[in-house]
Order: C-alpha cells, then sequence, then structure tokens
C-alpha cells in the first residue's frame, strides 16, 4: 500500500472512530469492534449513518454498520473515493491536521 492510500486510510479511520464515539457519546471506541459490538442501538446507528453520509458525501446503510468494524468500513469509505472528499484534502480528524494531495502542492 502506497504512503498515499495509508494515510488516506488512516484519517477515514480516525473520523469513522470519532463518529462512533459522539454516536455512542464514547471516548475512545475501538476500531476492532463493530457499532452495535461497542453498544450501539438502532436509534443510535442512525445518527451514525447520518453523520458518515454528510461527512463523507455518500450513500451509507444499516446493513453497512451491523457487522463491519470501524476499520472495515474505512477501507470501504477510501475505496469508495468518498464522494472526492478525501481525493483533494483530507481532513485526519486530530488536531486540524490537514493533508494536501500532489494536485495542490
Amino acid at each position: 500500500m502506497k504512503l498515499y492510500n495509508k494515510l488516506l486510510f488512516i484519517g477515514v479511520q480516525m473520523g469513522v472512530i470519532s463518529i462512533f464515539n459522539a454516536s455512542l457519546n464514547m471516548d475512545s471506541a475501538s476500531g476492532c469492534k463493530s457499532f452495535f459490538e461497542l453498544g450501539g442501538d438502532s436509534l443510535q446507528a442512525v445518527d451514525c449513518i447520518i453523520a458518515i453520509e454528510k461527512k463523507y458525501r455518500l450513500d451509507f446503510h444499516l446493513e453497512d454498520l451491523l457487522l463491519q468494524t470501524a476499520s472495515d468500513l474505512a477501507v470501504d469509505i477510501t475505496r469508495s473515493g468518498c464522494g472526492g472528499v478525501i481525493r483533494n484534502c483530507l481532513d485526519v480528524a486530530c488536531g486540524g491536521w490537514v493533508l494536501i494531495t500532489g494536485k495542490d502542492q
């Protein structure tokens, strides 16, 4: 995996974990457990799905959230191109760090 792809994945994974944390009222959700394994319910799942759709500008379904971990979801979101959001500018969701791609340098 190229460095750029790894950075994309890490940024998306951090973003998904951040959304899980907010939806579940947690401080440190694991990237290795599904939303429901972390204690999420169907109402929290709806909030989570809406947040993911808004952040990454893609259609997301409850089925996508059922068994996949935050890491699995990050792989799928990264592969989808995130509606172009991540390809142009990646917000890695930690202290406002932003990675500008080669196109923008």
